[in-house]
């Protein structure tokens, strides 16, 4: 009698631990898997980062360039702290195809722990400048000048993804030049050697 009691608890605590299991991996599965109806989570009305989700930078005209690069990162996350040279890399990059490149930081922080090299021009916002909900550090977001968002990248990249991004960026057309002031109407510019008298 005791050994078939004690069978019958074992396979009802058996039935429960699965139950648990079971229940825990479908909410598991719902939180990180399921597309919510709307992009715009009701607690602060932020849209949630997404590729073709608008963002807004408080504070910066996006609209001056056909194409901006934003780094969100800290100091104090270990994945930031491990990826800094692929950072610093892809703001040479940038820099190199004169796209504007942006860290976003927790307030009171700034870029210096990443030691981005000279000539790579990245300039410093706060987290709270960004008008968009983000998963967490290192997020990297290829912004056009329309504030939609054209890609992202979160976490520490692996190498393929890392060169996805890189090669992404190297394929976006460069800035137009402005036209020289000396030319605006003209058809073409003079040559100083045939126009001699």
């Amino acid at each position: 009698m005791t050994s078939r009691l004690l069978k019958l608890a074992g396979s009802i605590l058996l039935v429960a631990a699965v139950f648990v299991v079971a229940s825990r991996g479908i909410g598991y599965c719902l939180r990180f898997f399921a597309q919510p109806a709307s992009l715009a989570d009701s607690e602060d009305g932020l849209q949630r980062a997404a590729k073709g989700a608008r963002l807004a930078i408080d504070g910066v005209k996006l609209d001056s360039a056909p194409w901006s690069v934003v780094l969100v990162t800290s100091p104090a996350c270990v994945f930031c702290q491990a990826s800094k040279g692929f950072h610093r890399t892809l703001a040479e990059v940038a820099a190199k195809r004169q796209i504007p490149f942006y860290v976003a930081l927790p307030s009171g922080t700034d870029s210096t722990f990443i030691g981005f090299p000279r000539g790579s021009k990245p300039v410093d916002i706060e987290w709270r400048q960004l008008r968009i909900r983000l998963q967490g550090t290192p997020t990297v977001l290829l912004v056009d000048g329309s504030g939609t968002i054209g890609g992202i990248w979160a976490g520490r990249l692996r190498e393929d993804r890392a060169a996805e991004l890189l090669d992404k960026i190297q394929q976006l057309p460069l800035p137009e030049a402005p036209e020289h002031p000396n030319n605006a109407g003209a058809e073409a510019p003079l040559d100083p050697i045939t126009t001699r008298s």
